[in-house]
């Protein structure tokens, strides 16, 4: 159970400036006018975000390890720096690519290795490869490999459209937002389906360390 800390009305006022009048307010109205309350609800919004991040980590990192074999089969183990894949690709991916590579081998040095690269490409770069540009390119010539697991039926844009959903949920959580009133459990089932498209070995090991259930039964009811 969360601790039920309180704390004097000056004090609530310099946090709030602190955390911004338009952030608490979230939580202040669902307390109700209950000052104390709405940090609690932050507080526990707070760790609803924790819960999440062995699932979101997990997720994430096996969908980009399955597009890199993906990438890897079609333009080459060096597929960052093949021009037939890389040229067709929108400026801000090309730029995300040419940024990890200026990155990883700043940190790395000549021990850089494509697994570096693979590590330090976002999200957006990785579900972009779902969309249609990608349709002739990679999805019918190999793409679903990613997914073998997927039902039979399945679009790539219903698996673009759920990865994608991942994705905002996954930002929302990074930068810090209320996700307590925004279907955290749905959120985690969205979570599981995808991984079990993937892996129904890596989605056991998801279930068994997840947490998000237990921590949303903790909401502060005072």
């Amino acid at each position: 159970m969360q601790y039920q800390f309180s704390c004097i009305s000056s004090t609530y006022i310099e946090i709030e400036k602190t955390i911004s009048v338009q952030r608490i307010g979230r939580y202040f109205a669902e307390a109700k006018g209950d000052k104390n309350r709405a940090l609690r609800l932050y507080v526990w919004n707070a760790s609803i975000c924790e819960s999440f991040y062995l699932p979101n980590q997990l997720l994430e990192v096996a969908i980009r390890n399955r597009l890199h074999v993906v990438l890897a089969a079609h333009f080459g183990q060096n597929w960052h720096v093949n021009n037939s894949f890389v040229s067709p690709l929108p400026n801000r991916l090309q730029t995300g690519i040419t940024n990890a590579i200026r990155d990883c081998t700043r940190d790395h040095g000549a021990g850089m290795t494509i697994n570096h690269i693979v590590g330090s490409l976002s999200l957006g770069f990785w579900n972009h490869l779902l969309t249609s540009n990608f349709d002739t390119i990679l999805w019918s010539n190999g793409m679903t490999a990613a997914f073998p697991y997927v039902p039979n039926g399945m679009s790539r844009q219903n698996i673009y459209d759920r990865v994608d959903q991942f994705r905002n949920w996954r930002n929302r959580i990074a930068h810090h937002g209320a996700i307590f009133d925004k279907r955290p459990m749905r959120e985690l089932k969205n979570i599981q389906e995808i991984m079990s498209w993937v892996c129904p070995h890596t989605l056991w090991f998801m279930n068994e360390i997840n947490s998000v259930h237990r921590v949303l039964g903790r909401k502060p009811v005072r």
